[in-house]
């Protein structure tokens, strides 16, 4: 009787061996693909925060189209300044500041702005450097603001939406009390939370707001904001300050009668 396993048997094939699974690799692979997806996809999600702009300049150009009149305090409104004026200022665009320039409303803005100003001054007020000095000082604190008003986001114009957002300034950019650059300073607003706030200013309620808040920095800086256009579920940042500074007024003809 032959004992011997058949296995062992000559021409018997010897068993083949089992074949790694690549289910579990598959499995690995498939699990850092959705991962390596997931994170690209979270890098998208995040606006990216736009390049820091500098102004350009020193730009120079003429305040008014024409030399303005004005007449003086005192002596029975008998005397009169006449004079022209010349601006110098930095600007993210100086093409958009010659067509501030050249807006009628604009030249309307600052025309009653120099006049109320200059029209306080008295003929002694204005004969000497030191007067003329003194006056140019305040004309710049006025005009400064009336030609970079304060602006939002991407409008193009003070009273304009942001298109991101929805938010816009106030009806009255006047009354903006802020000067520094757009790439300077940001709204944040958290779309969760219903909040919105100013820099690093502390965060306003949007779901007690009215039409208009008020948001100030640590610094003091306040903004006052329409909110009745924010778009429902909008989170983000939006920048806002403005677009130059002026450096300077320059007195071209300069008369006083």
């Amino acid at each position: 009787m032959n004992d011997r396993n058949t296995n062992d048997q000559p021409g018997t094939p010897a068993e083949t061996p089992r074949k790694k699974s690549k289910k579990g690799l598959f499995l690995v692979g498939g699990t850092v693909g959705l991962v390596a997806f997931a994170y690209a996809a979270s890098l998208m999600a995040i606006p990216a925060k736009p390049d820091y702009q500098v102004y350009e300049g020193p730009f120079v150009a003429s305040l008014l189209e024409r030399n303005i009149q004005v007449n003086l305090a005192g002596g029975g409104s008998k005397n009169f300044l006449s004079m022209t004026l010349k601006v110098e200022f930095d600007a993210y665009s100086e093409g958009d500041v010659r067509e501030r320039l050249a807006d009628p409303l604009y030249q309307a803005m600052l025309t009653d702005s120099i006049i109320t100003v200059a029209s306080q001054r008295t003929k002694s007020d204005v004969v000497d450097a030191v007067g003329k000095e003194a006056l140019k000082r305040e004309l710049l604190e006025r005009v400064d603001p009336l030609l970079f008003p304060v602006h939002i986001g991407d409008a193009d114009r003070p009273g304009a939406f942001d298109s991101k957002s929805g938010l816009r300034l106030s009806s009255d950019m006047t009354r903006q009390d802020l000067s520094g650059p757009l790439c300077d300073h940001t709204i944040h607003v958290d779309g969760d939370r219903q909040t919105i706030h100013f820099d690093d200013g502390e965060a306003f309620d949007l779901t007690t707001a009215g039409a208009e808040v008020v948001l100030a920095n640590t610094r003091g800086d306040r903004v006052r904001l329409d909110v009745r256009g924010l778009k429902p579920g909008f989170g983000g940042d939006v920048q806002v300050g403005v677009h130059g500074q002026v450096r300077g007024l320059y007195l071209g003809q300069f008369l006083v009668q």
